[in-house]
């Protein structure tokens, strides 16, 4: 490649040096192709020269491993060298008017003497941040993500200096699930090098929802006037006492940015009686449903309507997020007021962990379809990577090494499945008392199956009557692989699949066919 992460950095064994780099540069600005693909690093960048996208290309042999310092734990197999989760190639859509370029990641994966590759199954296409319009739910960047990491001289390819890197594989794993929406903290938006990231990422298709514990401050608010469209909403967290004095803060925040505006509360142990939470020294915010009369005194009697367009709330664990999602677009039409809802990954406790990929991947697909349901909503999960250290540990979409886990193939498969599709609420069901929860997709009824339990199981039982005839077409969308295969329901209105194999372990979606009850 011209150069892996700045145009201006030393030369080195992984770009070219001077003059060849700037003479290759002045040629594609030049001409303008529409991306430049390069390998050699085998490991994943990506920036862009004018309107030129440019992509650093990983391999399917081995891992450059010196770059395994992105990490914050150890390396996988071979130092990293067999770090197999990074293994693959990109497969390009070339359209009409720009291109999307998807990453297979291959796993290390491949034929033994004399095997031969199985026949394809039918899949759900890939998806892409790019074209994931659908993608309501957004994701909380706690850890860094456009991260420079000072890449140790080991003696392989560098012996006499250290050379610096950034870390672009949050971004990849960002697309990879197709979504959008993203929540970062305002030191990110002061940042100049990481604005600049983060107006590569809007032209991306993201869009950015900034939070800041207070107003920000009128440094801060100048930078309005250089980066006008980067920012789609602020989130302002404040004690409540503090609420009634910033409303005309608030409100020329608004005015001025021409984005959105949520405020947060920042909890006291005096809040305890509305969300049932014991008080501790450990910060959280947002208000619960259960605030209501609160927050109808806060909008009227204290001048904040007008000057905000909603409150920011947050999802326990231990509530149903398609129960409390609703919940909260009812009372957000009572109050005419906009939601922003914090699905959290995370305990109430900062000594419990939740660790469990399968109780994390059917969270995470019951949110997406509730918000799918509920578009007045702003969602964001309160976890991108995992939090393996510290308080709260949980795991998110991405592990330490940021290779995907369950609930990011879940959020992407979903959204494969359903994006540009009429969507609507199917009644007489209480999820309450069911792994199921249903919808109509284009007039036709769906079923989003969560399993209690990952063992793999040969029926479907405890469908309502008359959702779908038995010699209705089901269709099973596999929401971990991607996979689709046949079922068929039997007289006693129980699903099992076609042909000698079980159902799917982990959230599926099932397409019940024509003939469902009205």
């Amino acid at each position: 490649p011209p150069y892996v992460t700045d145009r201006n950095e030393r030369g080195t064994y992984d770009n070219i040096d001077e003059p060849g780099r700037s003479w290759l540069l002045d040629l594609v600005a030049k001409h303008r192709p529409e991306a430049l693909f390069a390998g050699h690093v085998h490991n994943f960048w990506y920036d862009a020269i004018g309107g030129t996208s440019m992509y650093l290309l990983p391999a399917t042999s081995f891992l450059r491993h010196d770059y395994t310092e992105f990490y914050r734990v150890a390396p996988a197999r071979e130092y990293g060298r067999g770090d197999a989760g990074k293994f693959g190639y990109f497969l390009v859509d070339v359209h009409e008017n720009g291109h999307i370029a998807h990453c297979v990641r291959t796993q290390g994966a491949e034929l033994a003497a004399g095997e031969t590759l199985e026949a394809p199954r039918e899949r759900l296409p890939a998806v892409h941040t790019r074209t994931n319009a659908c993608a309501t739910v957004g994701v909380d960047l706690r850890h860094p993500w456009a991260e420079l990491v000072e890449i140790a001289a080991t003696g392989g390819v560098q012996e006499f200096e250290r050379k610096l890197a950034r870390n672009d594989y949050p971004l990849l794993a960002l697309w990879e699930m197709g979504a959008r929406r993203l929540r970062v903290p305002i030191q990110d938006w002061l940042d100049d090098r990481v604005r600049a990231r983060m107006r590569l990422l809007r032209d991306m298709g993201h869009e950015f929802l900034v939070y800041s514990y207070g107003l920000p401050t009128d440094e801060a608010l100048r930078l309005l006037d250089v980066a006008t469209d980067l920012v789609s909403a602020f989130e302002i967290v404040l004690a409540r006492a503090h609420m009634p004095a910033s409303a005309a803060g608030l409100a020329r925040l608004r005015e001025r940015s021409g984005s959105q505006v949520y405020l947060s509360k920042l909890r006291m142990h005096e809040d305890a009686k509305f969300d049932g939470s014991k008080f501790s020294h450990f910060i959280n915010h947002g208000f619960v449903a259960a605030e209501r009369e609160q927050m109808v005194e806060l909008l009227d009697a204290k001048g904040l309507r007008g000057a905000v367009d909603g409150f920011a709330f947050r999802v326990p664990r231990r509530e149903s997020p398609s129960q409390a999602l609703s919940a909260l677009a009812r009372l957000g039409a009572e109050l005419d007021l906009g939601v922003l809802a914090h699905v959290r990954l995370a305990g109430e406790s900062p000594a419990d962990a939740y660790t469990d990929d399968h109780a994390n991947a059917c969270r995470v697909a019951d949110t997406v379809l509730a918000n799918l349901l509920q578009p007045s909503i702003s969602t964001f999960f309160d976890t991108f990577m995992d939090v393996d250290r510290g308080y709260f540990p949980r795991n998110g979409f991405i592990d330490r090494r940021y290779d995907p886990r369950p609930a990011s193939r879940v959020y992407a498969n979903l959204h494969a499945a359903l994006a540009g599709r009429r969507i609507e609420a199917l009644a007489g069901h209480d999820a309450a008392a069911s792994s199921l929860r249903l919808a109509r997709v284009d007039g036709e009824p769906v079923a989003l199956v969560l399993p209690e339990d990952p063992q793999a199981a040969w029926a479907v039982t405890g469908l309502p009557a008359g959702l779908a005839r038995p010699d209705a077409s089901v269709l099973v969308a596999d929401l971990q692989t991607g996979v689709i295969s046949k079922a068929s329901i039997a007289e006693n209105n129980a699903l099992r699949m076609s042909g000698d194999e079980p159902l799917p372990r982990g959230p599926y979606l099932l397409r019940l066919g024509n003939g469902g009850r009205g």
